[in-house]
C-alpha cells in the first residue's frame, strides 16, 4: 500500500469518527450545556463543522485516485472503476434509504398521507456521496472523450456547485419536481445535506485525488504539504474578501451572497489545513494499520453508528434511551466507547461479511 493511500486513508478515518463523536454528543448532550460561551462546547461545536466537508472531499479523492490507477488504455468507458462507480450510487442511495426505514412511515399504506414519507426520503450524506460519485464518472468520462484534464474539470465543476448554490438555495423545488427529488436540491422537507453545495467538496477533492495520482514529486514534498496548508489558511481568512472584489468586478449577485454567507470556502480552507496536516503525518511516521482499515471501512461504520446512536432499523438507539439528557463528562465517556465499538466494527468487517455471503445467498456475489 502506497503513502498515498495511507494519506487519504488518515483523512478518511479522521472525518468518519469525529462524525461519529460529533453525532453521539449532538444527539445526547442536555442542552443547558450547548452554550456557545463555554469554550470546551465553542471549539467542540466549531470543529464539527468540518467533519462532513472533509468527508465528502476525502470521499472524491479515494474513488478518482483509485479510478486513475486502474486506467489503462486512456479510454474511461474500459475503466472497471467506470462500472464499479454506477454500482456504488446505487448502492449508497440505497443504503441511505434503508437506514431510514421507521415503523411511522407504514401509517402511509392506511392514510397515503405523504407526510410519513418525509423522513424516509430526506436526503444525508450517503446520498449525496453517491451523487457525487455518479457526477465523478460523468464527467470522468466526458473529460476523456473530450480529451481535456480530468483535474481541471473537476477543479472547474466543484467551483461552480458553489457559485451557484445560491440561486438553487433560493429556488422552490417542491413546485417544480416530486418531494423525493426535490430533497436531494432543497432542505425544506427535512434533508440535513443536498447535493449542491455539498458535492461541490467531492468535485474538488477528485481534483485533489488526481493531482496526487499524477505529481508524486510534489506530494512526496514537505513543501507542497506546506503550501496547501498556507493555501487552507488563505481562503480561511481572505477568501470572503475575494469574493466581494471579484462582486465588484462582476455585479454577479452571486458572488455577493456567498461573500455574505462564506461558509463554503471557509469550509474548504479548513479541509485544506486538515489534509495538509494529515499529508504531513502520514509523510513523516508510519501509519498504524488500524487507520488505513478504519479510513477502508468508513461505509461500515457509518452504517453500525446510525444503528447505534439513532436506532436506524431497530428504533432502540441511544438517541432514544438518552437524548439530550447526559451531561458533558457523560458524553465523552460514551463517545469513547461508542468510537471504540465503531473501531472494532473497521476491524471485523470484513470477517462479518464473509459470514452473511456464506449464509444470505442474497449477498453472494
Amino acid at each position: 500500500m502506497t503513502k498515498r493511500i495511507v494519506f487519504i486513508d488518515l483523512m478518511r478515518a479522521y472525518a468518519i469518527l469525529m462524525m461519529v463523536q460529533g453525532h453521539l454528543v449532538d444527539a445526547l448532550l442536555d442542552p443547558i450545556y450547548r452554550d456557545s460561551s463555554i469554550m470546551g462546547y465553542y471549539i467542540w461545536n466549531f470543529m464539527r463543522g468540518i467533519n462532513a466537508p472533509i468527508f465528502f472531499f476525502a470521499s472524491g479523492s479515494i474513488f478518482i485516485y483509485l479510478l486513475m490507477r486502474q486506467e489503462k488504455d486512456g479510454l474511461g468507458i474500459h475503466n472497471p472503476r467506470v462500472k464499479k462507480g454506477f454500482k456504488r450510487t446505487l448502492m449508497l442511495l440505497g443504503l441511505g434509504y434503508l437506514l431510514q426505514i421507521s415503523p411511522g412511515m407504514f401509517n402511509f399504506f392506511r392514510t397515503w398521507d405523504t407526510q410519513y414519507l418525509q423522513w424516509f426520503f430526506a436526503v444525508h450524506v450517503l446520498h449525496v456521496i453517491g451523487i457525487a460519485i455518479l457526477l465523478l464518472v460523468i464527467f470522468y468520462l466526458i473529460a476523456r472523450k473530450l480529451k481535456i484534464n480530468i483535474g481541471i474539470t473537476y477543479f472547474i465543476l466543484g467551483n461552480l456547485i458553489f457559485l451557484i448554490y445560491p440561486d438553487v438555495v433560493s429556488y422552490d423545488w417542491n413546485s417544480v419536481l416530486p418531494f423525493p427529488l426535490a430533497n436531494f436540491l432543497t432542505k425544506q422537507n427535512m434533508s440535513v445535506f443536498t447535493v449542491i453545495p455539498w458535492a461541490g467538496f467531492s468535485m474538488l477533492g477528485g481534483s485533489f485525488g488526481y493531482l496526487i495520482f499524477k505529481r508524486d514529486s510534489l506530494y512526496t514534498s514537505y513543501l507542497f504539504l506546506i503550501i496547501v496548508i498556507i493555501l487552507g489558511f488563505m481562503f480561511q481568512h481572505f477568501s470572503g474578501y475575494l469574493l466581494f472584489i471579484t462582486y465588484k468586478a462582476f455585479s454577479w449577485d452571486n458572488l455577493l451572497y456567498l461573500g455574505n454567507h462564506n461558509f463554503l470556502y471557509f469550509r474548504l480552507g479548513q479541509v485544506l489545513i486538515i489534509t495538509g496536516i494529515l499529508g504531513l503525518i502520514a509523510r513523516s511516521i508510519n501509519i498504524h494499520k488500524i487507520i488505513t482499515t478504519i479510513g477502508s471501512e468508513t461505509l461500515s461504520i457509518y452504517f453500525a453508528h446510525n444503528v447505534v446512536i439513532y436506532g436506524s432499523l431497530t428504533t432502540f438507539g441511544l438517541a432514544q434511551s438518552y437524548g439530550k439528557m447526559l451531561s458533558p463528562l457523560e458524553c465523552v465517556l460514551l463517545a469513547i466507547i461508542v468510537v471504540a465499538m465503531m473501531i472494532a466494527v473497521a476491524y471485523y468487517a470484513k470477517s462479518i461479511r464473509t459470514i452473511i455471503k456464506k449464509y444470505i445467498p442474497l449477498f453472494r456475489k
